[in-house]
């Protein structure tokens, strides 16, 4: 599908290797159909968000 009339976000955050290593999955997906149609992941901050926001641009 390459439209989707509306899509939610999510998100989820871990450590890597160590309490001092957190990285942050977010995703965007289609309620109706469970499908995630874009996700980042990376270190917790504004360029991750940032860079999910680009891959959901052309969705919607």
């Amino acid at each position: 599908k390459s439209y989707y009339p509306c899509l939610e976000v999510d998100e989820f955050w871990t450590y890597v290797e160590n309490k001092s290593k957190k990285y942050w999955l977010i995703y965007a997906y289609e309620r109706q159909s469970g499908e995630i149609v874009a996700y980042v992941w990376g270190k917790q901050d504004l360029k991750t968000a940032k860079g999910l926001r680009e891959k959901r641009k052309h969705l919607i």
